[in-house]
């Protein structure tokens, strides 16, 4: 009997750890498969995939204007050379633009002028990609406009994205970019990404997770899933965005910079983009326990008459 109990109380354990071992999964994944479950075709506001200039669509919202504003990042005025023409295919198509090159030095000084609740999460950031993420935030929220990375070339004018509130890309596996941005100054969803900053200021264990979680893309596809009037924020489709589908006809090409990623990330990645093999590990992991609870119920148990169970020579053995 005693043996069949602690077979009994071993079986239990192994359900709890599976059990705990699902929960834990489900918790890890919840970035991921909750984006994908909110932001349904039927739910996301997408951009019109007409390039019609924006005083001529329907949409345009005098509440919130996107001002002519382009803004980029770099450390000094000094872009390489290996952007310089993505850089200028972006100014060339918006000649009556205002264009602002932010360097390190002078977002700092912004920062400090005009968000100083958040310049102390700023500075200590042990990143300076994460720096460059909340920069490109700020400037937005501060004065509106659109952001662009340097190693983005511009295709097309933005103009008719004028006519929306704030514009995000869609991007791959799920959620949102944040190498492309365009808003209206004072927006509530570009408040909220400030003002987000340092409770998300975490340490993930990683180069990538931390910066992806902290103020990268998934901070932002984080912070939209959560976010009351997802009708406000447009999503750019991946067709017009044209950096993980062949489009004929996208706004931009993407040089694919992302210096930032480090072996975390080549990891993740490669994880990412297959799935099969997370899946297979996942399944053959449930499948090998399902099969072993299945022989532990099906393995006829042991018995002992009470003679043998008290017979003192049988103690003795």
């Amino acid at each position: 009997m005693a043996k069949l109990k602690a077979a009994g109380r071993a079986n239990k354990v192994l359900l709890g750890l599976v059990s705990v071992t699902l929960v834990i999964a489900l918790i890890l994944t919840s970035p991921w498969y909750t984006p994908w479950l909110v932001w349904t075709h039927g739910r996301t506001n997408y951009v019109s995939s007409s390039l019609t200039p924006y005083y001529a669509v329907d949409k345009f919202d005098t509440n919130y204007t996107v001002p002519k504003i382009i803004h980029q990042t770099w450390k000094d005025s000094n872009v390489p050379q290996k952007w310089q023409a993505a850089r200028q295919s972006c100014i060339d198509l918006h000649s009556d633009y205002e264009y602002k090159l932010w360097t390190d030095a002078s977002a700092d000084a912004f920062i400090q002028s005009h968000y100083p609740d958040l310049a102390k999460t700023y500075v200590k950031y042990p990143y300076v990609i994460q720096r460059a993420d909340a920069i490109r935030y700020a400037l937005l929220d501060h004065y509106g406009g659109i952001y662009i990375d340097l190693d983005i070339v511009c295709l097309h004018p933005l103009d008719f994205l004028r006519t929306y509130g704030f514009v995000m890309p869609k991007t791959w596996p799920v959620g949102f970019s944040n190498d492309f941005l365009a808003g209206a100054p004072g927006h509530p969803f570009l408040k909220k990404m400030v003002s987000s900053l340092p409770s998300h200021n975490w340490w993930l264990f990683s180069k990538y997770a931390t910066v992806m979680f902290s103020t990268g893309p998934m901070f932002v596809t984080a912070l939209a899933t959560s976010f009351n009037n997802k009708k406000s924020l447009a999503v750019l489709p991946d067709d017009m965005y044209g950096k993980y589908v062949a489009s004929p006809d996208p706004l931009f090409l993407h040089l694919h910079g992302s210096s930032w990623h480090g072996e975390d990330a080549k990891s993740v990645l490669w994880f990412l983009r297959h799935p099969v093999v997370i899946a297979s590990v996942v399944l053959g992991l449930l499948a090998a326990l399902s099969v072993y609870l299945i022989i532990l119920r099906l393995r006829p148990p042991q018995r002992y008459s009470v003679l043998e169970a008290e017979n003192p020579l049988n103690k003795m053995c």
